[in-house]
């Protein structure tokens, strides 16, 4: 099942936009950015000069959409810690994958 990364979506009361733009993501030398305070997670699809997969774009949105749970929630803690940002979204990955 391929799943589709939204142009919107709702989080903890906030809707939230995702944007598709490589030049603020080199900006600050990220595949993906959320920033929590103007409610818009930042992707870009080629790194390197090669375009991610679907699987890779999936996995870094949901990376950045656990970022963005995180902050919501006042876990800075939590949202500080990439070893756990990535074990979490990979497994939502997984079980999404399911559905």
């Amino acid at each position: 099942m391929k799943i589709k990364i939204p142009k919107k979506i709702e989080v903890i009361g906030s809707t939230v936009e995702i944007i598709w733009d490589e030049e603020y993501c080199e900006r600050f030398g990220v595949l993906g950015q959320a920033d929590v305070n103007h409610n818009k997670i930042f992707l870009k699809k080629i790194h390197e000069n090669k375009k991610f997969t679907d699987d890779a774009l999936v996995e870094t949105f949901l990376h950045e959409l656990v970022h963005f749970m995180m902050r919501k929630l006042g876990k800075t803690d939590l949202n500080a810690d990439e070893t756990f940002v990535e074990s979490f979204s990979n497994v939502l990955h997984q079980v999404i994958k399911q559905l």
